[in-house]
């Protein structure tokens, strides 16, 4: 009886672990598409009518930077939100850490203007932030949502370059 029962265990632990490393495995191929979707995207906007896009870079007490990057005051409903931002152009094959991401490896969050239910996944503004060794950064963003029939997809691209010490908006 112990063996079946250990047997029984040891299945449902294997399912598991397979599950969360299939899950794992099309969040990464999904993280892939959108950074080339970025990075063969020809035509970038500064800002847009539906949010707004707002920057900032901060220096660290060992010298590199951190800026942050808020998409907030939604225009209209957005609906499961994916937003990934692309630094200096480095190539996915190139570069050795994860860019900034939402709505790829964790829940995807929607902002409806003038309502906030952070409990059921509305939220007031997204905030992404990154590290990097040098005071002045090109963005390229993507920002995908669903409409509220969750059958359109909208995209846009944005550009933003921020350096630190320099007005940012």
């Amino acid at each position: 009886m112990l063996k079946k029962l250990m047997t029984v265990l040891l299945a449902v632990c294997i399912a598991g672990c397979t599950g969360n490393r299939n899950t794992a495995d099309t969040a990464l191929q999904t993280y892939t598409a959108y950074y080339d979707a970025i990075d063969t995207n020809t035509g970038f906007r500064e800002d847009s009518q539906y949010y707004s896009v707002t920057t900032q870079m901060t220096q660290m007490d060992d010298g590199t930077y951190r800026y942050y990057l808020l998409v907030n005051e939604p225009q209209i409903a957005m609906y499961s939100i994916v937003i990934m931002v692309v630094e200096n152009d480095e190539a996915v094959n190139e570069t050795s850490k994860m860019m900034p991401s939402t709505g790829i490896f964790d829940k995807a969050y929607s902002m409806i203007p003038y309502q906030i239910n952070s409990a059921d996944g509305f939220v007031k503004g997204i905030m992404l932030s990154g590290e990097s060794d040098e005071a002045k950064m090109d963005l390229k963003i993507l920002v995908e949502w669903k409409d509220k029939t969750g059958e359109n997809t909208i995209r846009e691209y944005l550009m933003k370059t921020i350096t630190y010490g320099a007005d940012e908006g």
